[in-house]
């Protein structure tokens, strides 16, 4: 747009029951409002398609367990609330939305194409599945302007069997949504027919996978399922540390083990040839999306990231650390892009609340091939709670497991499969133009990302 920006989310742990949603301008960083948000916001904030509303779910308590779901819309140009819904005793787990579908695909829905907001309930504690869950939907009712709130209203689908931390991905028009839910379980609607009603999301899912099961026992995927531009190809980060790829039918194409659990969503380049992924304790990789086979890998020094998110470019990638620090790198310049070796640049650990200044290009390795070892970093200081990796060898590169999970209507629980050793060669790859190169962004707030 005009005037683009980065939202992204605070949580104020001296308080427990305050959030704040941040506004900042990109690429400068500069912060445009700040609004606090009663409890805490569940996942990533979305942005309406047309820039003018932000779409929140949060938890607030009334009382020790004794949840209450929060829906907020904010104005995005100054923050403040336009419509807000309160459920007791229901945690709302994130949002996904899908903006100007072909239709709404659930009973009342059919003629409304304004933007599609889905989410469910979340955990109550952080091993224990209810018997019933929840999934709401909302849209602006048709004709709906902008000058009122008459009409808007959260609808409830159903009670399904499953909850969830994480958003749904919606895609094909707005007509099919798949969802990583509790047990380590990914649900599919696939709405390739407008006219069958048994695909519209109040229904059972069409598919279900089953796979390995992570700690605690109840917890879902560590990811949404992200697609591909051509939206033939799932990519999953499961409960377990283990990166999949998947078709659309939840089949495996390929499953890469992790050392450490991935805990944010990858993120796939507009060409479909690379994808990016961060374990949790620093360790960055850029991988093709065709074998998950590592270009690069990289190190930070925080372990707890933010979503990931790319520019429309594919060439600039945005994440946060555990210690407050925003990164934009670049990760591919030019049409043909020459490959550039990881960044050498570690990011500065005391807050700073604006961008640091140019940056400074790294060097071009002189065989023409990317650099697999990761630039060491600084120790943070003594009163950090992360640990520090200073690897001083390239990362063994897993190699990929191509064995399929289970799938099925009511998928249960699978064997442990054995896992694949790494092989300690570094890979190579046709997609090796991604490569990351300048830190080109850096603000000391901690959060999740989304860019608009």
């Amino acid at each position: 747009g005009d005037d683009p920006f980065v939202l992204h989310t605070v949580i104020d742990e001296s308080t427990s029951t305050t959030s704040r949603l941040v506004r900042l301008s990109h690429p400068d960083g500069v912060v445009k409002w700040t609004a606090t948000i009663d409890g805490t916001i569940s996942g990533a904030p979305e942005i309406s398609g047309n820039g003018d509303y932000v779409f929140i779910t949060a938890v607030a308590l009334d009382g020790p367990f004794a949840p209450v779901g929060v829906f907020m819309i904010l104005r995005a140009d100054d923050g403040s609330e336009f419509y807000r819904e309160d459920v007791a005793g229901l945690p709302f787990g994130p949002p996904g939305l899908y903006a100007n579908p072909t239709l709404g695909f659930y009973p009342g829905g059919e003629a409304n194409r304004n933007d599609l907001v889905m989410f469910a309930c979340s955990f109550i504690t952080n091993d224990a599945v209810p018997t019933n869950g929840c999934l709401y939907v909302f849209q602006f009712p048709v004709g709906f302007s902008g000058a009122s709130t008459n009409g808007l209203q959260l609808q409830r689908l159903g009670s399904p069997g499953w909850v969830t931390n994480i958003k749904p991905t919606l895609f094909l028009n707005g007509l099919s949504m798949y969802w990583s839910v509790s047990r380590a379980q990914v649900k599919g609607w696939y709405g390739d027919d407008i006219n069958e009603i048994s695909f519209r999301f109040q229904r059972v899912a069409r598919y279900s996978a089953q796979f390995l099961r992570g700690n605690p026992t109840a917890s879902a995927p560590n990811s949404r399922p992200i697609l591909n531009a051509k939206e033939d190809t799932i990519f999953l980060t499961g409960a377990a540390a283990e990166m999949h790829s998947l078709n659309i039918d939840l089949t495996t194409k390929w499953t890469t083990p992790s050392v450490a659990p991935i805990v944010v969503d990858p993120v796939v380049t507009p060409d479909g040839q690379a994808m990016f992924w961060a374990e949790d304790f620093g360790r960055v990789h850029g991988a093709t999306t065709a074998d998950g086979v590592d270009i690069w890998q990289s190190i930070v020094p925080g372990n707890t990231f933010s979503e990931m998110d790319m520019d429309s470019t594919g060439s600039k990638l945005y994440f946060g650390d555990g210690f407050g620090n925003l990164f934009g790198w670049t990760v591919a310049t030019g049409a043909t892009p020459n490959p550039i070796s990881p960044p050498t640049m570690a990011p500065t650990l005391a807050p700073t609340s604006m961008p640091t200044g140019a940056p400074v290009p790294t060097a071009s390795p002189t065989s023409g091939e990317p650099t697999f070892a990761p630039s060491p970093v600084p120790t943070p200081p003594p009163t950090s709670p992360f640990p520090t990796i200073t690897p001083t060898t390239p990362m063994p590169t897993p190699a990929p497991n191509t064995q399929s999970p289970s799938v099925s209507a009511d998928a249960g629980q699978p064997q442990a499969q054995p896992q694949a050793q790494p092989t300690n060669a570094p890979a190579t790859s046709s997609a090796s133009s991604y490569m990351v190169g300048t830190l080109t962004l850096m603000i000391a707030m901690a959060g999740v990302v989304a860019l608009f």
